[in-house]
């Protein structure tokens, strides 16, 4: 664990970076991930301009779908950041609650989410009230999965059914195949495979961080 800055953030006192092999150069646009109650949005940033103010009035964020395309292989900087002043991990010094454990459990999170999708955590940093991934989409490696690989990775992160205390369980035929039958639906759970806003999505579930914790 080594501190590191960051280009959104300016205070690095407890900024913790986890770093993964880099194994791209990253020279390109920094896209920047916006969580908010109803959708996720991307916005096109740079260090000395934000394409959302124009001429000193706010403009919408541009939608993801017109700057990703899905089959394409692309290096994307990811951002959730907390609201309300809440604290994702260390010390919240209103409550006095410790959030530290956090830390660990987004590791984890990443670690498992890379290990079934389509997408590759280049690296990422988390700090007291956001974290920041580099990932890269993988459709290619997608589209050589089979029906089975795809159904059962979708069956990982999405079980129709678990154990009493929230834990995974092993698929049945029956309903592995309930997933392989449906051709549209299997296609677009392929895609979703190597998907970053699906992926953030996963990542981002509040309900694994309170049943881990």
């Amino acid at each position: 664990m080594r501190s590191a800055s960051c280009s959104s953030c300016s205070d690095t006192r407890d900024l913790h970076t986890y770093a993964l092999p880099l194994r791209t150069k990253l020279s390109l646009s920094y896209y920047q991930l916006c969580d908010d109650d109803l959708s996720f949005s991307w916005a096109a940033c740079s260090n000395s301009f934000d394409s959302r103010f124009v001429e000193g009035r706010q403009m919408a964020r541009t939608n993801r779908r017109d700057v990703l395309a899905a089959g394409e292989i692309q290096v994307v900087h990811c951002i959730n950041r907390c609201v309300r002043r809440a604290y994702l991990c260390g010390q919240d010094p209103l409550t006095g609650t410790d959030y530290e454990h956090r830390r660990e459990l987004i590791r984890q999170r990443l670690e498992f989410l890379a290990g079934i999708m389509g997408i590759e955590v280049l690296g990422y940093s988390v700090m007291s009230n956001q974290f920041h991934c580099i990932l890269r989409s993988r459709h290619d490696v997608v589209e050589t999965w089979s029906d089975e690989d795809v159904a059962r990775k979708w069956w990982q992160l999405c079980p129709a059914r678990k154990t009493k205390d929230g834990r995974l369980t092993e698929p049945t035929e029956f309903e592995l195949n309930s997933i392989r039958n449906d051709a549209s639906g299997l296609k677009e759970k392929r895609v979703r495979l190597s998907s970053i806003s699906w992926f953030m999505r996963f990542l981002s579930d509040a309900g694994e961080y309170r049943r881990e914790s």
